[in-house]
C-alpha cells in the first residue's frame, strides 16, 4: 500500500507521516524535505525499489501536480494508493516555515 501526503508546506504532512508510520508497522516512509535536487524523479524511484519490500509506503511532498500522483499511482500497479490531503490556515503555514527556518 502506497500513501501520500499531500499539502502546501507547514500543514504537517511530515508530522502526521512519521506519526502513522510509527503506528502502521514495516513501513518505509520518504520526506521530501530530505531530497537533495528534483524531488519527483527520486519519489518515483523509491515507489519502484520498495513497492514490494515493506507492507507500507508513506510519502509525503506537495504532490501539487495531478501528473505527479497519477504517476505513483502508475508505478504501484494496481495496489492501493491512497492520497491525504492536508490543509491549514496561511498563517499557520507561514508561521511554522519561519519556524523551521524557511523564511527569513
Amino acid at each position: 500500500m502506497v500513501i501520500i501526503f499531500c499539502g502546501v508546506p507547514g500543514t504537517g504532512k511530515s508530522t502526521i507521516a512519521r506519526m502513522l508510520a510509527e503506528k502502521l508497522g514495516e513501513v518505509k516512509l520518504l520526506v521530501s524535505d530530505e531530497i537533495r535536487g528534483k524531488s519527483y524523479p527520486r519519489i518515483y524511484e523509491f515507489v519502484k525499489e520498495n513497492l514490494d519490500r515493506v507492507d507500507y509506503l508513506t510519502i509525503d511532498a506537495t504532490f501539487y501536480k495531478k501528473e505527479w500522483r497519477e504517476k505513483v499511482k502508475e508505478i504501484a500497479n494496481g495496489q492501493n494508493v491512497f492520497t491525504i490531503y492536508l490543509h491549514c490556515s496561511l498563517k499557520t503555514c507561514l508561521e511554522r516555515n519561519k519556524e523551521k527556518g524557511g523564511e527569513k
